[in-house]
């Protein structure tokens, strides 16, 4: 049988999710007190404090609308500080997230930054192999204008870049993998251009409805930048595509986080064993720890 490291590190220890602690921060909903509302406008993106121990709630204010977030420690000043990692989500989460999915932050961080707690979306009504809450990329004026020929339209990527810009941070930032909402999305076996088969991702138009809602609960102080997509429900294309608002709430939870992992510093070792190693020569064999 294969070895499973994705089991093996969330079995126990750091890595584990205590489902029972969120259910109990559920049931305490109606005392949660609203910090702030927000709200974003077509063709815009914001930038939104949620402190830890506080979650976010996006909600379907108008009609069926997608929206990108993504997440970033409440410091970050450049693409060096702490933020949302694909790679490490898909790994642990998947790329489909649902209730208690957790988003992790890349290296040297690693640590769940949200957790997805709470929605209130019809599976019955999403079309099946697909969910409308992922982990992915956004669309850029680049990309709008590959599909439509049409030059300097606003999409996802831009938006970002306005978010970003209202706290003075670089479009490096902007530019970062994230978490798109109210978008139904699977996988499909399609040939690329060279002609091989390949299993990609494929949207399907929103079943979203007014009033749906997706919250994240934070574990650590976050900044978190949400736009607007240009595809609005993604049954046609950006041109033409109705938008609509969608709101940004904040709210108190009046419970802080679970302690998150304590990471072990290894570098200082690794560090004094590259200066021996140059000093002093290889060994025959590298033991397989360092310091």
């Amino acid at each position: 049988m294969a070895y499973d490291p994705i089991k093996a590190a969330t079995s126990g220890g750091p890595m584990s999710l205590d489902v029972e602690w969120y259910a109990a921060l559920l049931a305490t909903k109606s005392d949660w007190e609203l910090i702030s509302t927000q709200y974003i406008k077509p063709n815009a993106g914001i930038a939104v404090d949620v402190p830890s121990g506080h979650t976010l709630r996006i909600t379907q204010a108008e009609g069926p609308q997608i929206n990108d977030i993504n997440f970033f420690g409440a410091d970050i000043e450049d693409a060096n500080g702490e933020r949302y990692d694909l790679g490490y989500t898909i790994a642990i989460e998947g790329m489909l997230l649902r209730r208690f999915s957790r988003m992790w932050s890349g290296l040297p961080y690693f640590r769940p930054m949200a957790t997805l707690i709470d929605d209130n979306i019809d599976p019955s009504v999403v079309p099946q192999g697909t969910w409308p809450i992922w982990t992915g990329g956004h669309c850029s004026p680049e990309v709008v204008q590959s599909e439509t020929g049409s030059a300097n339209r606003f999409a996802c990527h831009s938006n970002f870049m306005e978010a970003a810009r209202s706290r003075g941070l670089p479009e490096s930032v902007a530019a970062f993998n994230n978490v798109n909402l109210f978008q139904p999305m699977g996988f499909v076996e399609r040939p690329t251009q060279a002609g091989h088969m390949t299993q990609s991702i494929a949207g399907q138009p929103s079943v979203s409805v007014k009033g749906e809602f997706v919250e994240f609960y934070a574990e650590i102080d976050l900044l978190v930048l949400a736009v607007h997509c240009p595809y609005g429900d993604q049954s046609t294309g950006p041109v033409d595509a109705a938008h609509f608002t969608n709101t940004v709430e904040v709210f108190d939870t009046g419970t802080p986080p679970q302690p998150g992992p304590d990471w072990h510093d290894w570098r200082p070792a690794w560090e004094a064993t590259m200066e021996r190693y140059e000093a002093e020569g290889e060994p025959d064999e590298r033991p397989r720890t360092f310091g």
